[in-house]
């Protein structure tokens, strides 16, 4: 809250794989006139805490390569994980 007024959120998930417990960033938005002003910093270093409480050792996200988003997160600490890949498929 900035000044009485919601201004951005996150949501995801706690997932166990493979004997480790990461937490699934599935979305996070801050509201446009208050980017750039430290919102989505200070979103993420709170979830960070509360992550370590729970025992979370990793944070993965999915987000558009050489984006504003993707800048953002790379700032945070995050890189580009070599070992994930992300598949689609188109149905009809």
């Amino acid at each position: 809250m900035n000044n009485g007024c919601l201004c951005g959120f996150l949501f995801g998930k706690i997932q166990q794989w493979n004997g480790a417990v990461y937490y699934d960033l599935e979305e996070m938005c801050v509201k446009h006139s208050t980017q750039r002003q430290g919102v989505g910093k200070s979103l993420m270093g709170k979830l960070e805490e509360m992550l370590l409480e729970e025992g979370v050792s990793r944070v993965y996200l999915i987000t558009q390569r050489d984006s504003v988003p993707s800048n953002f997160y790379t700032a945070l600490g995050f890189s580009v994980n070599q070992s994930l890949v992300i598949m689609g498929k188109g149905i009809e």
